[in-house]
């Protein structure tokens, strides 16, 4: 699927796409959704999108969104952002940790 493909998908036809669809679409894919289109998406196919996704949906995109399509990026947003610290504190010996 290319851009102008995506770009005359309905907001039904968004709905209908699978997480694996979503999670699929490249960075200029991403970008091309219209304001509907990007308030048309669940919350698990905006789980879906990587970071670099979301980071391309722009503020008229973010300002259609409904609160639980807000709250589903703002989730996603703080888990990945908690993995490498917590990577790094796995890796630590407890007893060197408490030192530090």
């Amino acid at each position: 699927m290319d851009v102008n493909d995506l770009r005359a998908l309905s907001t039904t036809a968004l709905r209908a796409l699978g997480t694996d669809a979503i999670a699929a679409l490249t960075t200029a894919q991403s970008a091309a959704l219209s304001s509907a289109q990007a308030a048309a998406l669940t919350t698990e196919q905006i789980a879906a999108l990587t970071t670099l996704q979301a980071s391309n949906l722009e503020s008229s995109d973010l300002a259609a969104l409904g609160s639980n399509q807000i709250a589903a990026i703002a989730t996603v947003c703080g888990v990945l952002a908690a993995v490498a610290p917590a990577r790094r504190a796995a890796a630590l010996d407890p007893a060197q940790a408490i030192r530090l």
